[in-house]
């Protein structure tokens, strides 16, 4: 009926749509209803999904011609549980932070899946090979940064699947508590959060 009244005059169909006003009516009232609970359901998720972050925890072994580890604490900070489905933590030693987060070279998987609950954190690390005397250096100067960058992919309790983009930086004088100052070899909580490539920390 509708198809063969708009195929005429527009003063045709505006004078059906006149007569015939409660359809009209009941299609607005159906697009509500279909906005409404829309609406309720993404407020519903944004507030009781599970939020996955990563923040720095502690760099080992950097100098004295030791393999460095840097550690990164996983945690939940939402409502209910996430399904953590990958994890791939990367190492670099660069004088600047890249444009693009793919320019921080290779990320490596870490093995096995896990439930990431509310308030529990998940530690992880990656070994990285000897660094350099020179870079030791450059790094102690503020030459250069030692990044930790990584992403982890996870699925929410509704169905949503997310991604957590990291990236962690360590330079200056927090290395002074290294072997290479006589210190005890690790910096604990003393890594800077890079201002780009940090979805969540």
């Amino acid at each position: 009926m509708i198809w063969k009244i708009g195929k005429r005059k527009g003063h045709q169909v505006w004078h059906w749509t006149k007569q015939n006003p409660g359809v009209i009516i009941a299609i607005m009232a159906l697009f509500l209803s279909a906005y409404t609970a829309l609406s309720s359901h993404i407020n519903t998720v944004r507030s009781e999904r599970g939020y996955v972050a990563a923040r720095a925890a502690n760099l080992f072994n950097f100098g004295n011609k030791n393999k460095m580890q840097a550690y990164v604490l996983i945690s939940n900070s939402g409502k209910t549980l996430a399904q953590i489905s990958a994890i791939s933590i990367g190492i670099s030693v660069l004088s600047i932070l890249p444009e693009r987060f793919e320019e921080l070279r290779k990320l490596e998987p870490e093995p096995g899946r896990f439930t990431a609950w509310p308030n529990q954190p998940y530690i992880t690390y990656r070994t990285f090979g000897v660094i350099s005397d020179e870079d030791v250096q450059s790094v102690m100067a503020s030459k250069k940064r030692i990044f930790v960058f990584g992403v982890i992919d996870y699925e929410d309790i509704f169905g949503w699947r997310r991604r957590t983009t990291f990236c962690h930086m360590y330079f200056g004088s927090e290395t002074a508590e290294f072997p290479s100052n006589g210190g005890r070899g690790y910096a604990e909580f003393q890594a800077r959060y890079c201002d780009r490539h940090n979805d969540a920390s």
